[in-house]
């Protein structure tokens, strides 16, 4: 790799690349693209020009099929001769070319400008109703840019005739991962217990985060009616604020009631999904593990912000940003939404990643029978369930794994450290995949078991949701003021 971007090795630390050996592969970043090749440094005499786009969508190449709507929000700086991937405007935008000297893909964007934070911003999500359901979250799709850079890698592989081989997304063998989200804001105590009691029927533990000061005088309780569940931080006041020394307040005041109750939290999920870099900074002073914000990021693996070109040691754990009140706001009845998380965890189960469904206690008891299809069709399609502490503690270990390959032909020598049962290797080979453990071994991959790899079609219909009615930027714009103005009042009345 040649001046590769720490948000560019980010990307490949989250696929869980292995160390290659004598195989052609090769990644170079300019600042204004990204070549994938299977030549050092590809000779390129290309005409150029320079384009903001918005998002990127598949067209029919194949390679690009499962990355779906990607925003990127950016300036391109688009190859002449491109020949894949479709912008907003409907013009393809990647290259993908086989020269005398090789093949490569041009990707005409910087990781770098396009992953680093810049900010959040209310997007549609497709749903066949009367309105769209929206929420607001990063403006950078960090999980489609990561799936669109994998694709463009994989593609090289298929062309070369070479396996590509990554480590498990999720636990053992199963397709996906399937978990549930609770904020509880300011959900009244009985409420809660009737949600828990859901999860026990169903044998299934949640990560409940807690607003302490909504809950402060019923901790002890809560800490019975939630025994078993995983209890972590949402807030003591419901705000993200803008300095590190409010953040840090605000957390730390929530975790020392739930210590005084013999709680010991190890994660943090934003109030309104929110985030900022000063709301991270609080987070690393006080120690905490991982957070969840999909103003950072949403449908996604789990991954590091980086502030001032550093990993943050706090995780990010990603779930999917749309919770059932904003789907009943857009009119979705029953059948409706029961279709919607359908297709969320069919989307999640053929990338291979984790599905984690965001709510709230009162969503939960509202539409229990609802929700117990939901969960029911989850936990049977994934293959497998977990807590978001559970993933994070299982995919920090996954971090501290390494392997090594070395190809010849379909022989395979693979040298993993540590070798363990909690994790596989998948291998892509030909539109097939198989699963091995994760240990040191020598394979030849016609003696492996294989099945088809099928990615779900892009729905052109997903365009529309980029195109939001101005009321819902007013409505939103509102609501945003509504929030500061509390805020202000909150302020004065503490001083």
């Amino acid at each position: 790799m040649q001046n590769v971007s720490l948000y560019l090795q980010h990307i490949l630390k989250q696929e869980g690349l292995p160390n290659y050996y004598n195989i052609g592969f090769y990644i170079t970043e300019t600042p204004h693209y990204l070549i994938i090749s299977d030549v050092p440094v590809p000779l390129l005499n290309k005409e150029f020009r320079r384009k903001k786009v918005a998002y990127i969508t598949p067209d029919d190449s194949d390679f690009l099929s499962h990355a779906g709507l990607v925003d990127i929000n950016t300036s391109c700086w688009i190859p002449s001769e491109a020949n894949c991937g479709k912008s907003n405007t409907g013009e393809s935008i990647i290259l993908s070319e086989e020269t005398e000297e090789g093949r490569y893909i041009l990707i005409p964007f910087n990781t770098k400008q396009v992953l680093k934070h810049r900010g959040s911003t209310i997007k549609g999500f497709f749903l066949p109703a009367s309105k769209l359901p929206y929420e607001k979250v990063s403006s950078t799709d960090r999980g489609g840019i990561r799936r669109l850079v994998i694709a463009a890698i994989q593609e090289i592989f298929r062309q070369k005739g070479i396996p590509y081989i990554r480590i498990s997304y999720v636990p053992g063998n199963s397709p996906s991962l399937f978990g549930i989200r609770l904020d509880t804001d300011f959900c009244p105590l009985p409420v809660i217990k009737q949600a828990v009691n859901l999860a026990d029927k169903i044998g299934m533990r949640w990560t409940w985060f807690i607003n302490t000061g909504a809950l402060a005088s019923a901790l002890k309780d809560l800490k019975s009616i939630l025994a078993g569940q995983d209890i972590q931080i949402h807030c003591y006041r419901h705000w993200v604020y803008e300095q590190v020394d409010e953040n840090r307040k605000n957390i730390s005041t929530a975790r020392e009631l739930l210590n005084k109750h013999g709680i010991n939290p190890t994660g943090v999920a934003g109030p309104y999904g929110e985030w900022n870099i000063n709301f991270q900074r609080a987070l690393e002073q006080l120690g905490i593990e991982y957070s969840s914000e999909f103003s950072y990021s949403y449908d996604d693996l789990p991954g590091r912000p980086i502030i001032d070109n550093q990993k943050s040691p706090v995780v990010q754990i990603p779930v999917h940003p749309v919770s059932m009140g904003r789907l009943a706001w857009a009119k979705a009845n029953h059948k409706a939404i029961l279709k919607y998380y359908q297709g969320l965890i069919d989307r999640q189960v053929a990338r291979s990643e984790p599905c984690f469904i965001y709510d709230h206690p009162e969503w939960i008891v509202k539409y229990k029978e609802l929700w117990q299809d939901i969960i029911q069709y989850g936990k049977e399609r994934c293959g497998n369930w977990s807590t978001l502490t559970e993933y994070y503690q299982w995919w920090c270990g996954r971090e501290r794994s390494s392997y090594t390959v070395i190809a010849n032909g379909k022989d395979l020598e693979i040298k993993a450290e540590p070798p363990t049962r909690e994790m596989s290797l998948v291998i892509n080979y030909n539109g097939q995949k198989a699963v091995i453990p994760f240990s040191s071994e020598r394979i030849n991959i016609d003696n492996l078991v294989w099945t088809e790899i099928t990615y779900l079609k892009f729905n052109r219909l997903e365009v529309y949701t980029r195109r939001l009615p101005f009321s819902y930027l007013l409505y939103e714009n509102l609501r945003e003021i509504r929030k500061q103005l509390i805020l202000q009042k909150e302020k004065k009345e503490r001083e």
